[in-house]
């Protein structure tokens, strides 16, 4: 948000340069502009949404593991970065860690689309059509909300900006309330409804989509409706907004085996999710969940064994669940075709065999699916009739979720919270959605006892296996990172 000055023999004179003043002048322009909004380089560890689009561009690992860390249902087997990664609470305030790089990743990101907004609407450029014109909009809109939602929601208060930084003046912004900050993201959103009317519901090429911008305004106003702001009439805005995606029929469940399944990307149940390719952007996050073993899982073993459930979150599933089986295994297959047992299990979502051989793991991150929508609308419905529901249309989101997992269950008659929650936590785990679960409910599921329990004060296995406390109000942000504090003395806490 704020650079270092300069002194003038540092100055450069540069002999090309691609103004925004004579730029976007055609549709390629406007294209590659929005493409670039979709992330930053991950050369020093960015973890903003990555682009889709171009080169040496991927998803780090290491963002994965420290939110998954923080949810206290993770071991970390390399005994290494404990503290770095999350497994240890509370954070370390002194020191930057992962957090950092958390923030550098979604301003630069939001840099870009505050640029390419003011690019595009301040074009005059008559051989793009008002169509065209909107669509690009649409997408652009709704990555600064995300990138902003993302913030907010690790950081608390954040400074909100959306025009583009042009000089080092005025950079030193003080944070703005969450409320603040939650109307910007709401504005975007909603204007890229506006702005998507015309589009499809669905995109086999990874762009935004208009069920994608309804989704994560569903997700939104869910969480609005929680910790902290806790407006909740905004429940029945979610289950509204989830309940036009469940209509339009755009988006189905198929198996388990489908999420990774890299012949059915960006299709079925895939609502919005990172695009990787083996060979240029490879998905670290395959990697750094096999394990280590003799023989080897794959060729290269560097960064595996980061990242594993708990025995007691295993535990925690219901017996006949079909997904203790589907998201976990302790058998592989190496990459020569050997069978190795690990003698424990580890997490399978982000399993991609075509990578074993040779590092080059494609497989798709997903970041908004169909299950997590239907239970978005079950868990709205819930909470806006008082905490238990027997609205029709909630119980039928809620089934084909929890029917797909338990062969030949009945629907239920009514649905409470408790059940909608766990729900959530065994579909959802390990795909970075339980820990903003738990922040906007303050609930965690305790695996042990099998219930919902109170956030603040509970010790989650993977943190008392490290000798790790309870939750405490400290842990419901992430600190603003020292060097952050040290170029803008505004970001006070």
């Amino acid at each position: 948000m704020m650079a270092p000055s300069c002194t003038d023999f540092l100055k450069e004179n540069p002999q090309t340069f691609e103004s925004p003043d004579n730029y976007y002048t055609t549709q390629e322009e406007m294209q590659k502009a929005v493409n670039g909004c979709y992330g930053t380089s991950t050369s020093d560890y960015i973890q903003g949404l990555p682009c889709m689009f171009q080169g040496m561009i991927g998803l780090g690992m290491n963002g994965h593991i420290y939110l998954e860390g923080m949810t206290g249902y993770s071991d970390r087997l390399t005994a290494t970065n404990y503290r770095d990664m999350g497994f240890l609470l509370p954070l370390d305030p002194t020191v930057d860690g992962y957090n950092s790089n958390f923030w550098k990743g979604y301003y630069k990101s939001i840099e870009n689309c505050n640029s390419t907004i003011k690019g595009i609407e301040g074009s005059t450029a008559e051989s793009v059509s008002e169509d065209t014109r909107s669509a690009l909009l649409a997408e652009v809109y709704f990555l600064r909300a995300y990138y902003y939602y993302r913030l907010v929601t690790l950081f608390g208060p954040v400074p909100y900006k959306t025009t583009p930084t042009t000089g080092t003046a005025g950079t030193d912004l003080a944070p703005d309330s969450e409320q603040t900050v939650f109307e910007g993201i709401t504005s975007d959103l909603e204007h890229a409804e506006t702005l998507a009317e015309k589009m499809a519901w669905s995109r086999n090429d990874g762009h935004v989509s208009k069920g994608a911008i309804k989704s994560l305004l569903a997700k939104v106003y869910l969480t609005m409706a929680g910790y902290p702001l806790q407006q909740t009439d905004c429940y029945a805005k979610a289950y509204a907004k989830a309940k036009e995606v469940v209509a339009s029929k755009a988006f189905s469940l198929g198996s388990y085996a489908d999420l990774s399944d890299p012949a059915k990307e960006n299709s079925g149940e895939i609502i919005f999710a990172i695009q990787r390719e083996g060979q240029h952007a490879s998905n670290s996050v395959s990697a750094c969940l096999l394990p280590i073993t003799n023989p080897k899982v794959a060729d290269n073993i560097n960064n595996a064994d980061a990242l594993a459930p708990t025995v007691e979150f295993l535990d925690g599933f219901e017996p006949s669940d079909a997904r203790a089986n589907a998201f976990f295994t302790d058998t592989f297959t190496t990459y020569k075709g050997e069978t190795v047992h690990t003698g424990r299990k580890y997490i399978t979502k982000y399993y991609d065999p075509s990578g074993l051989a040779n590092g080059q793991y494609g497989l798709d991150y997903i970041l908004i699916r169909y299950a997590d929508i239907l239970l978005v609308m079950a868990e709205a419905k819930v909470m806006a009739d008082g905490g238990n529901t027997t609205d029709a249309d909630a119980i039928a989101a809620f089934q084909q979720v929890h029917g797909r997992a338990f062969a030949g269950a009945t629907a239920p008659a009514s649905l409470d919270f408790d059940t909608v929650y766990k729900e959530r936590v065994w579909e959802l785990c390990y795909e970075n959605q339980t820990w903003f679960d738990m922040l906007r409910t303050r609930k965690a599921y305790d695996p042990v006892n099998k219930t919902v329990v109170n956030f603040l004060g509970y010790t989650a296995p993977g943190h008392a296996h490290v000798g790790s406390g309870a939750f405490t109000t400290t842990d419901l942000y992430l600190p603003y990172p020292v060097r952050e504090k040290r170029l803008n003395p505004n970001l006070k806490r």
